[in-house]
């Protein structure tokens, strides 16, 4: 089933709770930061499959979202975010490590620690829910692997970057 969630129908003075609402039941807990609520505006296609949930976010005056260890229930959100750019540039914080996306690359996100995410600008990105069992029954060490920018340029990484733009 997909579900579209938008701010365009949300008098600006509203957006970002109704933003703030909808994306921390989509995804995790977080709190924004916008350039103003005036300019801002976000949209998320939201469809899930067996145990993926796969959204497409697009967003203009988002410029930050935190998940701090202070708003990590213990036992929840146990998902990782493989996180696609799509369009504009990303830059994620977590485990002591900072990651610049651009079109094309992607990286892997653990929910249930702290990170940043930063958005200079507009910016879309392709965000697959994966649940933590399934990643750690294939990757042993997924903390070394988080905020960490793999590039859709060339090699393996572009075959993985067109592929997961594919879903």
């Amino acid at each position: 089933m997909q579900r579209v969630l938008t701010t365009a129908d949300v008098s600006p003075r509203d957006r970002l709770a109704y933003w703030h609402d909808v994306a921390c039941k989509v995804f995790v807990d977080h709190e924004c930061r916008l350039d103003g609520p005036t300019n801002f505006s976000a949209t998320i296609h939201h469809a899930s499959f067996d145990q993926l949930e796969i959204s497409r976010v697009e967003s203009d005056g988002l410029r930050e979202s935190t998940r701090n260890a202070r708003g990590i229930p213990h036992g929840e959100d146990n998902v990782f975010f493989l996180c696609a750019q799509l369009s504009g540039t990303s830059i994620m914080s977590q485990d002591g490590r900072d990651g610049a996306m651009e079109p094309g690359d992607f990286m892997l996100m653990d929910a249930q620690r702290s990170s940043t995410n930063f958005f200079p600008g507009p910016y879309a990105l392709l965000i697959i829910k994966i649940p933590h069992r399934a990643m750690k029954a294939r990757v042993a060490s997924s903390s070394q692997l988080t905020a960490c920018t793999m590039s859709g340029a060339t090699g393996i990484g572009s075959l993985t970057s067109e592929f997961v733009r594919m879903i």
